[in-house]
């Protein structure tokens, strides 16, 4: 497991196809063929560009990168 004071805020920008579902803390998003939720707190989403910037960590934990 990764220290939280270890882990890098450095943004990382992902296109997604849609938001399949969304609740007050979380989106649904379909990258490629997979379904990932994403915490509204530690990312931003862009829903006309279709965009979704995860820091990095979260990146790696949910194996964009």
């Amino acid at each position: 497991m990764i220290n939280e004071d270890a882990r890098s805020d450095d943004m990382l920008e992902f296109n997604f196809d849609e938001v399949e579902a969304e609740t007050e803390m979380a989106w649904l998003l379909k990258i490629d063929r997979d379904k990932t939720w994403f915490p509204k707190s530690r990312c931003r989403l862009d829903s006309q560009a279709k965009i979704v910037e995860v820091p990095e960590w979260l990146a790696m934990e949910k194996g964009l990168i």
